[in-house]
């Protein structure tokens, strides 16, 4: 009895002890449930796509988007589906774009609607207005703050932002009108108005059929740049540049507004700077912004990229007058954006061809067809060739033999031209002719 009473007793001490194993089990077991839950939850989101790789889904997507609407301007997607493939050898695109989780990239277009999606991420973006370009290449303030911080494009005061307190998104603290005391003033005795003055009306000038367009006939353009030339010369003007815009970006309506702008800054006369037709990046962000200070200094022809597709054209005949006219004294500087960038190359060629020297050369993100790529050389009568090009999924930029080459960090091919280097580069040439 006693035997037995002894282990009942040591029984009951040993109560407590396994009690508490038992409650340790039970928080080791919860612990391990939440565990198991939070790696079912990363296997998820694993098998999903991490964060990482989402976004660089989606800023496929995004690139896919950018080349189609880019595509659609100046060439009409017909087919259903879009081979990524043929993008690539559009140039458009630098690769077959592909899901970092192996999921398949599905492009649909039907009556200008377009529907991109990936099937690992359920990523779907519907485009609907493939034509509108000013989502991709509108300006913003944010693309435009460099320019406060170059001394070079300070000079210029077309280039500078403005002054940010008018901006209504900054808000401004508000005023305690508890404190402010309204102090009572004497009426103000009334003052009879002078007799109104008759000021004469601002004429608008228009003289911008004094310079040649792509489609005038090459005999007449040459006769007209030789006697624009001449006047040049007569008013101590020694530099032409000769612009050209990209792939459909020309307006020959804004070009005609530019010209006159120019002649009304040069008789004195108020003027406005002309309002944006069409996309016109080179005029818009480099030309125009340089008139106000270099009206005086710099002659300008804007063409379009296809005027240098004949033997004979515009840009051949202003630049055969002027050298005909200044001789050595000719500061001859040719730009161009995208298409226009090769065309820069095939006008300094035919110059070379005829012995004429092109002081500053400005090739801005050059683009060609795939099988013109191999002709991107520089000649042997450009002084100084600068080329600048971005490399990104969209739209990639290519380096040209012979120039001095920059890749551009931060910028989309439309938003080049606007560049802090590219606006500093080509005022350094205004600047030092």
């Amino acid at each position: 009895m006693k035997i037995f009473i002894s282990i009942l007793c040591f029984a009951i001490l040993l109560i407590p002890f396994n009690a508490d194993i038992a409650s340790s089990e039970i928080n080791n077991l919860n612990t391990l449930l939440i565990k198991n839950s939070i790696n079912d939850k990363i296997k998820k989101e694993f098998k999903n796509g991490t964060s990482s790789s989402r976004t660089e889904c989606r800023e496929n997507i995004d690139n896919i988007q950018n080349a189609l609407n880019f595509l659609s301007t100046f060439q009409e997607i017909r087919t259903e589906k879009v081979d990524f493939n043929h993008l690539v050898a559009l140039g458009v695109l630098t690769e077959v774009p592909e899901c970092p989780d192996g999921g398949k990239y599905t492009v649909k277009h039907n009556n200008k609607i377009t529907n991109i999606k990936c099937s690992k991420h359920d990523f779907s973006v519907i485009n609907d207005s493939v034509d509108d370009l000013k989502s991709i290449y509108s300006p913003t303030a944010e693309d435009m703050v460099y320019i406060c911080q170059d001394p070079i494009m300070q000079e210029n005061e077309e280039y500078n932002i403005g002054n940010t307190s008018s901006d209504p998104a900054i808000k401004k603290p508000p005023v305690n009108t508890d404190k402010i005391k309204i102090e009572e003033k004497p009426p103000i005795e009334k003052i009879k108005p002078e007799e109104p003055v008759e000021q004469k009306p601002i004429k608008k000038v228009n003289t911008a059929y004094s310079r040649p367009f792509a489609d005038t006939d090459p005999k007449k353009a040459y006769a007209n740049c030789l006697n624009w030339a001449k006047k040049a010369k007569e008013a101590n003007i020694h530099t032409l540049v000769i612009s050209f815009e990209g792939l459909a970006s020309y307006s020959k309506t804004y070009t005609k507004k530019v010209y006159s702008y120019q002649d009304s800054l040069r008789k004195g006369l108020a003027a406005k700077k002309p309002g944006v037709t069409g996309m016109n990046f080179v005029a818009k962000y480099l030309v125009v912004p340089s008139m106000k200070k270099y009206f005086h200094k710099v002659d300008f022809l804007l063409l379009p990229e296809t005027s240098e597709s004949k033997k004979s054209s515009t840009g051949l005949m202003a630049a055969k007058a002027w050298h005909a006219v200044h001789g050595k004294s000719l500061n001859l500087i040719i730009m161009g954006h995208s298409f226009g960038g090769y065309t820069v190359l095939k006008l300094t060629k035919k110059l070379h061809a005829v012995g004429i020297p092109v002081k500053n050369a400005l090739t801005i993100d050059a683009r060609a067809m795939p099988q013109n790529y191999k002709y991107f050389s520089s000649t042997t009568n450009i002084m100084n060739h600068y080329n600048y090009y971005q490399k990104g999924l969209f739209m990639p930029g290519y380096s040209i033999k012979g120039a001095n080459n920059e890749k551009v960090r931060g910028s989309s091919h439309g938003t080049m031209p606007k560049n802090k280097k590219v606006i500093s580069r080509y005022l350094m040439m205004l600047k030092n002719n």
